[in-house]
This record gives C-alpha cells, structure tokens and sequence, in this order.
C-alpha cells in the first residue's frame, strides 16, 4: 500500500480550512509535517501488522452512485417545534424573538 507523504503546500491548505495556527516558522512548519507523515506511516504499519488487504475493503464515499438504493428516509412532512417551544429551549438567550449565539468566526464585523 503505497501512503503519499503530505507536504507543505497541503498542510498548510488544511491548517487554513480548519482555521489552524501551526506556528510561524519553518522549523515548526517541518516538526508539523514530521509529526503528521509519522502518525500517518504509524497508521499503515498497524494496518498491514493485522493483515487486512486493501482489495477485500470496500471503498466509502459520501456520494453514492447513481443506481444504487438511497438509505435515507421518506420524505415526510413532520409536526415541528413552535417558535416559543424554540425560544424556551435556549436557555434565555433570546433577543427580538430570536435565538442568540457566540461568534465563532474572528476578524469579522457583523
């Protein structure tokens, strides 16, 4: 099983996904990228110690293909909670008939 090592363009693509600081200075940034590629080779040597092989593993997406049966439910309309029923579940912190909650974004003026 051939593992690719992740570099530093692809680390440092994620860590901004993931709104991750992983440090200023190459050093660090290489520390990162050791650590990660170890876990990694960690993980693929643990798999190929208790001898499961890659082909009997069937692949998982999240999109299936077309033709296949859908393991979702019907679609059916359901009664729903009333807006006081919602507004009394959040623990009083409303404000206007709405339901307030902490910004989890930084560096943004709503």
């Amino acid at each position: 099983m051939k593992l690719e090592k992740i570099d530093r363009h692809e680390l440092l693509r994620v860590a901004a996904l993931a709104k991750l600081d992983l440090g200023r200075s190459e050093r660090e940034l290489e520390d990162n990228l050791r650590e990660i590629n170890a876990t990694k080779e960690g993980i693929l040597d643990k798999i190929l110690e208790i001898g499961i092989d890659e082909a009997d593993v069937e692949r998982v997406t999240a999109a299936e293909p077309y033709g296949r049966a859908q393991a979702l439910r019907d679609d059916v309309a359901v009664p729903s909670l009333t807006r006081v029923e919602v507004l009394a579940g959040a623990g009083g912190n409303t404000e206007a008939g709405c339901v307030c909650v902490p910004r989890i974004t930084a560096g943004r003026e709503a």
